[in-house]
């Protein structure tokens, strides 16, 4: 080829000349890789190109995708080399992968998409939804409490003339009211006002969403004796859905209608591809068609195949050989009889995820069993020699904790005599008094609330790492005699008292798991499995790539020889 202009690069485009062969880029033992490999490589990958058009910008991007896809191809080559490929597991996914992805892009394409709900369907299913929530609020309140009795009521009337002349809320409570369980007389408080899970008693909680913000209430009656109120703000939550919420409402709208939908368009599908399960024998051939659906026909091997993606392969394979089983089947193939109907099933999205599923599955096999060959499992010795020569690195902490899980009734009880009390607040009272008290009965007992429900369990000597969330969390910032309550939810609340700590090593035969463990990464770590894999396959780059351009379209080109 000659040059056209001075200093102007002639540029060969891929496939500009009618049977010319794409030149090779790099050569493997399993095949060579043209540039028309790469390409394809880098569409398909979608790799982002650089906007620059410098050569030492374009070049390393172009050099790492050959080495990837040379990484892909080498280790398909070394998968089958290795049985990986035939293995009847890693079929046995390909085919339920790809069956998954197919019966899920036929119901979306079929059933679920007319169905979608309309943006004015949502509206209306929100606004229905908004009206049947109770009115809530977050309020931020004081209160102070009397006693059930005639001078308690006595008490009661002398506090609201004190507040009638002005004088401050917290001050009229810490003269005239009873001493709060937690905190200070009067104290401000916020609490969500509303819904299923406010601790309050339904008069205090009303008082609270109607009174008017700066004012105290009269006098209140309640189940522990006489209350006065007072509201300093009030923030109204309106029962509106967020942008999330929404979306949410409207994916379950959409599946419900879909739900609904699905049995009569199975039957219609059913109707327009005949099914007919076979009869088959006790033990047949796995080439024997077990059912057809239209033009669709399933082997007893594609069942077989289906069956050792269980736990439990033979009680799978057993249950689909079963009519019951094939009807099943036969449900799920007449979708994908209309898919093909239809042509839904050759479009290019979903060959795309399914190309994509199988080499991510492919890949992550090939990579385990290679480096299963390449990396030697640690012998007994080497274990005990390692582990000999780091003792330290499996030093553990040993503890004796002590754990209650309290349900909300008790919290609740807890707090009756306090009807204002949060079942956190009610939480931290129970907590502070038993990190001063021997035992968590002795607590209850001393608030007169009744333990049934209440969980106990002591754990005596027990590795750290080896306790569940969320109490290793805990466990591990914990001083002896330290009590911390954690979980809080509308069941209850758990509360962890750490007796005891003391660091000890593991013994061998307990850290024998994580020293093999150990091993195995530092040796992973030194072996760089993609380099091993194309050294053997005897990788080798044969173009020079910083001659190779990379158009705005995705085209790869190559610059001629220079030479005239």
């Amino acid at each position: 080829m000659t040059r056209i202009g001075i200093g102007v690069a002639v540029l060969i485009t891929l496939g500009i000349a009618p049977g010319m062969a794409s030149p090779v880029v790099a050569v493997l033992r399993s095949g060579d890789i043209t540039l028309e490999d790469l390409e394809s490589h880098l569409r398909r990958r979608e790799v982002p190109r650089e906007t620059a058009e410098e050569r030492e910008v374009i070049e390393p991007l172009l050099r790492q995708a050959l080495r990837d896809l040379a990484v892909e191809r080498s280790l398909m080559a070394w998968g089958e080399e290795h049985g990986a490929l035939s293995n009847p597991s890693v079929q046995a996914r390909l085919m339920m992968e790809e069956r998954v992805i197919r019966l899920a892009h036929a119901e979306r394409a079929i059933i679920a998409q007319p169905l979608r709900p309309s943006s004015a369907e949502v509206s209306a299913a929100e606004a229905s939804w908004t009206a049947s929530q109770p009115e809530r609020a977050d309020v931020t309140w004081r209160y102070m409490r009397f006693a059930r009795d005639t001078g308690g009521r006595t008490a009661a009337e002398r506090a609201l003339e004190s507040l009638g002349t002005g004088m401050p809320f917290g001050e009229v409570a810490s003269r005239e009211a009873l001493p709060p369980v937690a905190g200070a007389p009067g104290e401000l408080l916020r609490t969500a006002v509303g819904g299923a899970e406010v601790p309050l008693v339904e008069p205090v909680a009303r008082v609270l969403l109607e009174l008017e913000p700066g004012t105290h209430s009269g006098i209140v009656e309640t189940p522990a004796g006489p209350v006065i109120l007072r509201v300093e703000s009030r923030e109204r939550q309106g029962g509106r859905l967020s942008d999330g919420e929404r979306a949410l409402m409207e994916m379950e709208l959409w599946n419900r209608r879909v739900d609904r939908a699905r049995p009569g368009v199975l039957r219609d599908l059913a109707m327009r591809h005949p099914v007919e399960v076979t009869s088959l024998p006790a033990s047949p051939a796995l080439d024997a068609e077990a059912l057809r659906a239209g033009a669709r026909a399933v082997t007893v091997r594609d069942l077989w195949l289906r069956a050792h993606m269980g736990t439990e392969p033979s009680e799978e394979f057993r249950w689909l050989l079963s009519p019951e089983g094939r009807e099943r089947v036969a449900q799920e193939e007449v979708l994908l009889a209309e898919a093909d109907a239809q042509g839904l099933s050759g479009e290019p999205v979903l060959l795309a995820e399914i190309q994509s599923a199988r080499e991510g599955i492919l890949r992550q096999e090939i990579l385990q069993r290679l480096e299963r060959t390449l990396i030697a499992d640690p012998t007994s010795a080497e274990i005990e020699t390692a582990y000999l020569a780091s003792a330290e690195r499996h030093r553990g902490s040993v503890l004796t904790l002590e754990l209650a899980r309290l349900p909300m009734p008790v919290l609740q009880s807890v707090a009756s005599g306090e009807t204002m009390l949060s079942a956190s607040a009610a939480a931290e009272e129970i907590r502070r008094r038993w990190q001063t008290a021997g035992e968590i009965g002795e607590v209850l007992q001393a608030l007169r609330v009744s333990s049934a429900g209440v969980s106990r369990e002591r754990l005596e000597d027990v590795w750290q790492e080896s306790l569940p969330e969320p109490v290793r969390g805990v466990a591990e910032r914990l001083t002896p005699g330290e009590v911390v309550a954690s979980d809080l939810s509308s069941a209850g609340v758990l509360l962890i008292r750490l007796g005891s700590r003391r660091s000890e090593v593991h013994p061998l035969e307990e850290a024998r798991d994580s020293v093999r463990q150990a091993l195995l990464a530092e040796r992973r770590a030194r072996l760089d499995l993609t380099q091993a894999l194309l050294e053997s396959e005897g990788y080798r780059e044969v173009w020079d790539l910083s001659r190779v351009a990379w158009l705005p379209d995705g085209s790869l080109q190559m610059e001629a020889d220079p030479s005239p």
